[in-house]
């Protein structure tokens, strides 16, 4: 092996940059899955909060803030 001072950065510190990286990969990848069951809790929870018994409603997923936005139209209306 030639000495460290002809070798090129990358190589006299190997894993340097994973070292350096990998607390923020892993902290992107903790708030994703928060954010994920967090969103999935949200709509399992409020999934009949539009109600569907006297109008005609649809509802669309927001997925930030996690929510449901309901849309009404009342009968004879298009």
């Amino acid at each position: 092996m030639p000495p460290p001072e002809h070798l090129h950065m990358g190589q006299r510190m190997p894993g340097t940059v994973w070292r350096a990286v990998r607390p923020l990969l892993l902290m992107i990848v903790v708030v994703s899955v928060v954010f994920a069951l967090f969103s999935i809790g949200v709509a399992i929870g409020t999934a009949d909060k539009c109600g569907n018994t006297h109008f005609n409603t649809s509802k669309d997923w927001n997925y930030f803030p996690p929510r449901w936005d309901c849309s009404t139209t009342l009968p004879g209306q298009g």
